[in-house]
C-alpha cells in the first residue's frame, strides 16, 4: 500500500490507523482519500460507503498493484490535477474510489508557491485544460469551453487581481 502525502501536510495522531480500519471494511477500494483540514475539497461522497468521484493528492492511499495498473502518475501533470487524472483513470477502469472522513490530515494550503501566486494560477489553468483534453468527450469539450470563457476565466482573473494585493 502506498501513501501519497503532500510535503505541507501533517498527519494527526491516529489518522493512519483510522484510514487503515476504514479501508479494511471497504472491499477492494482502489483509491482512498484522507480528510483534509482546515479546508477540505468540496466534493460529493456517500457517508455510508465512502464512495466518491476523485481523490485529492494531499493525502491518499493506493495499492501498489493499482498504482502499477494505472501506470502511475502522468508526467504531464507535475503539480496540480495529477490526483484528478489518477482518479479519472481509475474510474475508466470501474474501480472503487473512497473518502475516509475520520482520517484527518492538516494541510498548510499553498505553502510551496503561495496562495495567490501567478505561477500557481498558470500551472493550475494549464493542467485543468490538459485534463479536459485528455478525458472529456466532444460535447463535454464544447460545454467546458463555453463555461471557461464566460464564467471561469473572468472569475479567476477578478479573484486574482483582488487577492494578489492582500
Amino acid at each position: 500500500m502506498y501513501l501519497g502525502l503532500n510535503p505541507d501536510g501533517y498527519l494527526l495522531p491516529g489518522s493512519l490507523e483510522r484510514a487503515h480500519t476504514f479501508l479494511t471494511h471497504k472491499q477492494k477500494a482502489f483509491l482512498c482519500e484522507m480528510n483534509t483540514e482546515p479546508i477540505a475539497h468540496p466534493k460529493w461522497y456517500d457517508p455510508i460507503t465512502g464512495l466518491t468521484d476523485w481523490v485529492s493528492g494531499v493525502a491518499f492511499f493506493i495499492d501498489e498493484a493499482a498504482f502499477n495498473l494505472l501506470e502511475g502518475f502522468d508526467n504531464n501533470f507535475p503539480m496540480y490535477c495529477e490526483d484528478v487524472d489518477l482518479s479519472l483513470k481509475a474510474r475508466q477502469l470501474n474501480r472503487k474510489i473512497i473518502y475516509a472522513p475520520k482520517s484527518i490530515i492538516l494541510h498548510s494550503v499553498s505553502q510551496s508557491l503561495g496562495e495567490h501566486s501567478y505561477k500557481k494560477n498558470i500551472m493550475k489553468l494549464k493542467n485543468q485544460l490538459k485534463i479536459f483534453w485528455k478525458h472529456a468527450t466532444g460535447i463535454q469539450l464544447i460545454s467546458i469551453s463555453f463555461y471557461w470563457l464566460l464564467f471561469h476565466l473572468p472569475y479567476q482573473l477578478i479573484r486574482w487581481l483582488y487577492l494578489r494585493k492582500k
